[in-house]
This record gives structure tokens, sequence and C-alpha cells, in this order.
């Protein structure tokens, strides 16, 4: 292939790839899913003139070819879509499965050996085709309108018509009987219908931008018309000029619109954001002063959005401004009427003072300053505060110097006094600026108040000390390094110290190797959980261990960061009468345990007896008797067994009894015929006399199911035992069988058999109600 060929194929490559990325950062920006599709639809296009330039070098294959129509399909499916979404917002449903069926014909195709040729001819008049579609649905659309979509949409229908020779051109290419020229025309064309595709989709978004400044400039002329306030926007390039000006300025600033695009205002807010954008500064809400076309001084507030251009330069501003001059009015005529100052300055009964911050002369002072000097305000007016009332200046150039940089300062300063009566006081100092004029304003505290307070606060304290020392319990306060600050008597007396020789420490009352309990106290109080009680153990002056129950607390103070309040008693006398009755339990238990060991026993012996006393009986009916009794024997001592076993106290666990039982009778009935016994027992605890009841019951109905249910010839004979609690709260024992059932349940509860006699007298005695059904064998079911 002619070198010249592959130079053409690079340069389409790189045309296509630069579309891409174009795209690609439109969708970046902007967010709109049909750039997206179509920077895809020319992704796959690059891949096409890739698979091309490999073509090129090394010949075709069928793998190459299918690859390369397949991007050609691809490309032009993302192109019909990303034309409707930019149309009506939604992809076209038939797209997708007409796109996958055209995708395996085209294997097809490639695969069982048509000819190139078609399969190329095919592929491009629908890639043709769906160019052709795009331009025009374009063109026809209402949702754009200007110069950008007709030159998108006619380069589309242009590159669809000249696509159709793309598959003679590689026909003649294949033959060798094509002129490198044409080639290099085709490529160029297609490379010349990129550019233009590209240009007028880059035209179409910036008249979007340009219609949707126009429709936000009528917005905000219509939000600004509707309230006082204006919109505007300034150009600082080539030279300063008023872009934009609301229809509403006229009204807010009174003058026509040449007239405030050329105002005083307009030129100061320009001027103004053009430094703070110099100085990066953040655009907050200014005001400013300005005088209207009647002479008014009127008051406006604006706000302000910097622009910058792409070299990051300051260009131009937009922003809003408001009238606020009654609001800034309204605030001068109080100033005026001196009712802030009448209020705050004249009425207080703190002493004030106005000084003059150059001269240091008092300017005003209130009645309460009077009093305080004991000398009228006519007296104390242009005089220095060190002349007649303090001992000493206060206003030393450090001090001013403060006051001038912060803003505000205290000193502790002494009144003078003819009588050498001393009064000290704190000289609280701000500057404050009035009428125009820098003045210090000074607030007198009276330390005499000062004393009384501190007075009163020792006699609140030693109300709470008294308190405190009057409590059973111990108190112990700490700071954040636990150091003890306060102990009441309590504590002392607890801990065995005289008042010379208490604790200085919280962890001198601890035990050594403590550190948990310290830990502990320490995390309640940084954490601050409120009241942290628990049980520890503190160590006397002695060293003797005493056991306390405690409960700790933050205090919230300055002087107390991380310190709390620790409040314990001595508990070592309830500990000793709960080691006590822990001891009297164990011995309970244990008496109660022998107990039931014995009777288990003694039930044992009998039950040995009998078994012993029926070898010697001919009598089957008498040996079945002994047997029964045997069984019911064992049924209680099974019981005795496991309480001494278990924990007696909270009962018999039923569940495990109930399947030992079970295991028990079957293997005294095994001879009469194998049978499947199946329990599910929820969990229970029964007391004693509920055991022995149920224990007898539940033995005498098994017992009737082996014998009298079921023979040696029964097949898949089956006793299902279900114990649970019922909804109402009460248990129920339900136990079955598939034998040969009872002919008359009536009959049964008054037969005068002692199995019978036996069932029904214990379902009475446990308060139950017993019935009996006969479907498909017995059940009796008991609910107690």
């Amino acid at each position: 292939m002619n070198t010249g060929y592959i130079h053409e194929i690079i340069g389409i490559l790189t045309a296509s790839v630069a579309v891409m990325f174009m795209f690609m950062y439109l969708y970046i920006n902007e967010k709109n899913d049909y750039l997206k599709i179509w920077g895809y639809s020319w992704f796959f296009n690059t891949l096409r003139y890739m698979v091309q330039l490999i073509i090129c070098i090394q010949g075709e294959t069928a793998v190459l070819v299918f690859l390369k129509l397949s991007f050609v399909l691809a490309g032009a499916v993302l192109l019909i879509m990303g034309a409707h979404m930019l149309i009506d917002r939604k992809k076209p449903r038939f797209i997708v499965p007409a796109s996958l069926a055209a995708e395996a014909v085209l294997l097809v195709a490639v695969f069982a050996g048509v000819n190139f040729y078609t399969a190329d001819t095919a592929v491009f008049i629908l890639s043709s085709a769906s160019f052709i579609y795009t331009g025009v649905i374009i063109i026809i659309s209402k949702s754009f309108s200007g110069f950008g979509k007709n030159i998108t949409g006619i380069s589309l229908i242009l590159w669809g018509i000249h696509k159709q020779s793309y598959p003679l051109l590689e026909q003649s290419a294949r033959e060798g009987t094509v002129n490198i020229q044409y080639f290099s025309a085709g490529f160029q064309l297609a490379a010349f219908f990129t550019f233009t595709v590209s240009v007028g989709v880059i035209i179409m978004h910036f008249e979007k931008v340009k219609k949707l400044e126009r429709h936000l400039s009528v917005i905000l002329d219509k939000l600004s018309s509707a309230g006082s306030s204006a919109y505007y926007s300034f150009s600082f390039r080539p030279r300063p000029s008023v872009e934009v000006l609301s229809a509403n300025a006229s009204k807010l600033m009174g003058f026509s619109g040449d007239e405030n695009r050329n105002s005083e205002i307009i030129t100061r807010i320009a001027d103004y954001e053009r430094r703070r954008a110099k100085a990066e500064n953040s655009a907050d809400m200014e005001s400013l002063p300005f005088t209207d076309s009647e002479g008014r001084l009127r008051w406006l507030e604006f706000y302000n959005m910097a622009e910058y251009a792409s070299d990051g330069s300051f260009s131009g501003l937009t922003g809003f401004v408001f009238d606020v001059s009654e609001k800034y009015m309204k605030f001068r005529e109080s100033l005026n009427r001196m009712e802030w100052y009448e209020g705050m300055f004249r009425l207080s009964g703190a002493p004030m003072l106005f000084i003059n911050i150059n001269t240091l002369m008092i300017e005003d002072a209130n009645r309460a300053a009077e009093i305080f000097f004991g000398t009228g305000v006519g007296m104390m007016k242009n005089r220095a505060l060190s002349d007649s009332f303090f001992r000493e200046n206060p206003f030393s150039s450090e001090f001013l110097r403060k006051i001038e940089t912060e803003g505000q300062g205290k000193m502790q300063c002494t009144l003078k006094s003819e009588k050498d009566v001393t009064k000290d006081f704190l000289l609280l100092c701000a500057k404050v600026r009035f009428r125009e004029m820098e003045y210090i304003f000074a607030v007198i505290m009276d330390k005499s108040n000062e004393k009384y307070l501190t007075n009163r606060l020792f006699s609140l304290e030693s109300i709470h000390k008294a308190l405190l020392n009057a409590m059973d319990e111990g108190v112990t306060v700490f700071n954040g390094a636990m150091n003890i600050t306060f102990m009441n008597n309590s504590a002392a007396r607890i801990l065995k110290y005289v008042p010379s020789a208490q604790p200085e420490n919280i962890r001198d009352m601890l035990l050594p190797g403590a550190e948990g309990e310290e830990s502990s106290i320490l995390e309640a109080v940084a954490k601050n959980r409120g009241i942290h009680r628990g049980e520890t153990s503190f160590r006397n002056s002695g060293g003797s261990v005493i056991p306390v129950a405690y409960s700790i607390n933050k205090i919230e103070h300055d002087s107390y960061d991380n310190g709390g309040v620790l409040v314990f008693r001595d508990i070592t006398e309830e500990r000793n009468i709960k080691d006590g009755l822990i001891a009297g339990l164990e011995e309970k238990n244990f008496l109660i345990r022998e107990i039931h060991h014995r009777v288990k026993n003694n039930l044992q012996i009998v039950s040995s007896l009998l078994s012993i006393q029926s070898e010697y009986l001919n009598d089957e009916k008498a040996v079945s008797y002994f047997k029964n009794s045997i069984q019911r024997i064992k049924s209680m001592a099974i019981i005795h067994e496991m309480l001494y076993r278990g924990d007696s106290a909270q009962g018999l666990d039923f569940r495990a009894y109930i399947t030992r039982l079970v295991g028990e009778i079957a293997m005294t009935y095994i001879s009469v015929c194998p049978v499947y016994v199946d329990v599910d027992c929820c969990e229970m605890r029964l007391n004693l006399d509920e055991s022995i009841a149920i224990s007898l019951l539940i033995t005498e109905i098994i017992t009737n199911c082996y014998k009298h249910a079921f023979s040696k010839n029964s097949v898949d004979a089956r006793i299902n035992i279900r114990v649970c609690f019922t909804d109402d709260g009460k248990r129920e024992v339900r136990i079955s069988d598939n034998g040969t059932g009872i002919n008359d349940a009536e009959s049964f509860r008054s037969s005068d058999t002692l199995g019978s006699q036996i069932i029904t007298s214990l379902s009475a005695q446990l308060a139950g109600d017993l019935r009996i059904e006969n479907n498909g064998g017995t059940a009796f079911i008991l609910k107690f």
C-alpha cells in the first residue's frame, strides 16, 4: 500500500481523536448525555481508522474486516442515539435491538465467506443512512435555532452521501485499479466533514449559551423590577463600560438610563470591585452612600460577583444593588435623638465616662459616676482623670497603645481622696467613634463590691462545708491532677485520717496496683458521663482494705479542669451480711440436693424390691401390675436424680427429663414391637409437685400405648410427644399414636382400671383440661 494512503489515514485518525476529546470536554462542563454518546461514537470511529491502518500495513483478514465494520456500525448507532437525546431527551427503542441484529448478521456474513465488498457495501449503507438521518432531524428540530445547527446538519448529510463511495474505493484498493489521488481526496473530504461537524456543534453551544444569557437577563430584570433592587453587569475590556443595567435602576437611583450609566455610584462600585478583585478579596455585601437626582442622601447595599478572563485576569462583574436608605435613615435618626445614649449611658447603674482619646479630658459622665467620685458632672468635664481622681495616671502610653490596637483594655486603679480614704476599682475601657470623634468609653467597677461578694462567697462556702460535714457518706473533692482539695469529716472517719494528716491525692486512697479503679475514675470525669457509680476498695491510714460503694461526678469550673467530687460509703457490714446469706443459701441447696439424692436412692430400692418380688410370680397379670408400678417409681426417681444433679431452685428441666423418661420406657417394652418415639418439647421448667404429677401421667399414657395400641405385627408404629406453651400462657402436653385407638373415649374416663383413674386424677390435680381424640390412633391432650 502507498505511504500516502497511510498518511491520509493517520490524518483522519488524528481529526477523529480531536473531535472525540472535544465532545468529552463539553460533556464534563455541561453534563448533557448526547455529548457523551457522540463522544463514544467518535471513539468507535477512531478505532475504525486504527483497524484500517493495520489493514493497510498487514493486509486484510476476516477478523480485521469484522472489527472495522463493527466499529463503523457502532459509531453510526451511537450517532443516532445522541441525536435523539439532543432533540427529545430519550433514546429510540428500536435502535439497540436493531444494532444487535445487524451485528449478528455481520458476524455470520464475514466468517461464512461472504465477499468483503458485499459486507462493506451493506454496513456503509447503514452508516450513510444514519449520518443523513441525523443531519435531517437536527436541521428540522425546533430545539435549536441559528447558524450552528444548519452547519452540523448539512455536514452530516453530505458526509453520509460521501460514505457511499467508501466500499467502491475499498474494492478498487483490493484489486489495485484505483489511483491514490482518489483515496487522498476521499480521506480529505472525511477530514473536512469532521472539521465542519465539530465547528457546527461548537457554534450550537455558543448560540445556546447566548440564548440562556438573554433569558437570564430578562428574568433578572423582571425580578429586580418587582422589588427595591437593580441588576447590572460591567465589563472592563477594552475599557470600563456598563453592559447591562436593569430598568428598575432609574426608579432606584432617580436618574434616567443614560444618566445611571454615567453616575457617580456606578463608577464607585466598579472601581471598588476592581480593587477588591486585584487584592483577591471575597465579594461580601458592601454599602455605599450617594446623592440622587434630587440631592437627597441615599444608601445602597450591593453584592457583586467578579468575572475573570481565560488568563485569570479580572474582566468584569455582575451584581445586584439594593436600596437600604430607609434602614440607615432610621438608625441615624435614632442616633440624633440620643435614645441609645440616654439608655446605655445616662440611666446605667454602673459609673461611666466619655474621655477624649486625644486630650484625655473627661467629656461626659453619668449619674452613677457623680456618686462614685462625689462630684457633679459640671466639675468633672474638661478635666484630666489624673488631676483630681487618680493617684497615678492610668492612661500610660503602653495602655493607650493597647486600646488603639486591640480596641479595649482594663486596669486596676485607686481613687484619690482628700481624707486619705482610698477606694480600689477596675477601669474597663473601649475605643468608640461618635459624631466623627474618637473617645474612650470607660466603665468603673467598684472593688468594694468585689470584697462584699468575696465575703458572701466565704459565708456560702462555710455553709456548704457544714452541710458536707453533716453527711454520713464520705465526700472528697479533687482537681484535674487528682489532688484532694476538700475531704469531709465522714471521709476522714471512714479512712481513719486525722485533719492534720489527710491524704493529698486520690491515688493515696487506692490499693497498690489498682490502676483499673484509677483509670475508671479518671475516665468518668474526663468523658463527663454524668454520675458514675461503682464499687471498689480503698485503703485507710493504717493500710487496711475497706470496701466502698462510690459515685463520682465532674465539676464544671475552670479551676477544676477534669476534676470532680467523689462520694463513698463503707460497705464492710453489707459485704459481711451478703457473704452470710450466700453461705446460708449454699448450705440450703446442699441439704436439698442431699434430700433428693436420698429419696432417689429409696425409690430405687423400692423399685429393686418389686422387681425381685415379681420374679417369684407365675401370674402374668400380677407380673404386669408389678412392672407398671416399677415404671411409675422409676419416673419419680428420675425426677429426684435430675434435681439433685442440677439446680433444684430453678425447677426441673422438663425437656431433658421427658427425653430420658421416654428412653427408659422404650427399653422396658422393647420386646413388644419396634416403636419410633418423636419428642418435641420447648424450653420449660416445672416445680416438684408438677413434675411428679406430669411424670406419672406421661408414664401411664406411654405405657398404655405400648401395651394396647400396638402388637408384634404392627408396622411403622409411632408415638409423638409434643410439649409447648399456648397463646394464653398455659402449657400443653400432647401424646398421640397411630395404633388401634380407643373405641369410646368417654368410657375410658369412667373406667375403673388403675391406669385410667391415675390419668384422670392427675389431670385434676394439675387443674388441667384433658381431651381424648380418636382419629387414626389415640391422642391425649392435657392443657394446664
